[in-house]
């Protein structure tokens, strides 16, 4: 199982691309030996023989089988996908989700689709690394601003690779403000998708500007003798962001979080960018 998030765009652009390279080989197998890959018409939706149910003490864990004979088989759970005639996956996230499944003939492909639910998200998915549930308040949701009363003044700038503080320059949070991006906020939550909402603020911070609705992942990254956390955004990016400045634009290091503070840096080469941001509500 491929550890993603439910992002659709993504996911339906895989899909295509997995579904033309099935019906090549499809095609290629009936040509070339019939009697042994046996690809026959394609079915009815209504003829489609498969199977989707869940573990009666842990619904999170779905089995899904597929009897119809005479067909390539393609499954999409959201968070991953699969081509296996018979498979277990492990959907953490509760709440309502739909199973696909793509039936890959002679004659062309045949959709259909069921319908789960998953009662409570999977504690053990998310238990490590532990940045999963630091960030979004143990999936409930937690929202995370600029840290402007942070000691030091310096909520963003430029040091070297590896820096946890922009040492070589740094701008005023007076600076910051006539940027417009002072009241800037984001939020992760585990409510039915990794979930990732950036908001845009006006500069007094009076009205949203713009809101965007993303996806986050989070994992644990090994470079020579250092072990830390990243975070992935996808389809959207945090505050004060540039694209041309790293090779990864929407992934991070977490170099420092609690339930309280966070820091982030994106590694250039031979410098870096430094973000810090805190709870809402909380103050130093």
């Amino acid at each position: 199982m491929v550890k993603l998030n439910n992002i659709t765009m993504i996911m339906n652009k895989l899909i295509t691309n997995i579904c033309i390279s099935l019906l090549l080989l499809a095609s290629v197998f009936s040509a070339c030996t019939p009697d042994e890959y046996g690809l026959g018409n394609m079915p009815s939706e209504g003829s489609l023989k498969i199977s989707v149910t869940q573990n009666t003490v842990k619904d999170n864990i779905i089995y899904m089988e597929n009897q119809t004979p005479q067909i390539l088989p393609f499954w999409n759970f959201g968070t991953g996908f699969s081509n296996k005639q018979k498979d277990t996956i492990n959907i953490p996230f509760a709440g309502e989700h739909t199973i696909k499944f793509i039936a890959l003939s002679q004659g062309g492909k045949v959709a259909t689709e069921r319908k789960i639910i998953v009662t409570n998200n999977d504690e053990s998915y998310f238990y490590s690394p532990i940045s999963w549930n630091l960030l979004s308040n143990n999936g409930k949701g937690e929202t995370w601003v600029w840290a402007t009363d942070i000691p030091t003044g310096k909520l963003f700038g430029v040091d070297s690779e590896w820096a946890t503080s922009p040492g070589w320059w740094s701008p005023s949070i007076a600076e910051m403000n006539e940027n417009g991006v002072l009241f800037d906020e984001m939020t992760f939550d585990l409510n039915g998708a990794a979930n990732f909402t950036f908001v845009h603020k006006s500069a007094d911070g009076s009205s949203v500007v713009k809101t965007e609705k993303g996806f986050f992942e989070t994992y644990e990254l090994t470079v020579g003798d250092m072990v830390f956390n990243q975070v992935k955004i996808l389809n959207s990016n945090i505050s004060y962001w540039d694209k041309s400045d790293a090779p990864n634009p929407n992934v991070y290091d977490i170099f420092k979080l609690t339930e309280d503070e966070l820091g982030l840096r994106r590694r250039g080469s031979g410098f870096s960018h430094v973000w810090f941001f805190k709870r809402k509500g909380y103050s130093y």
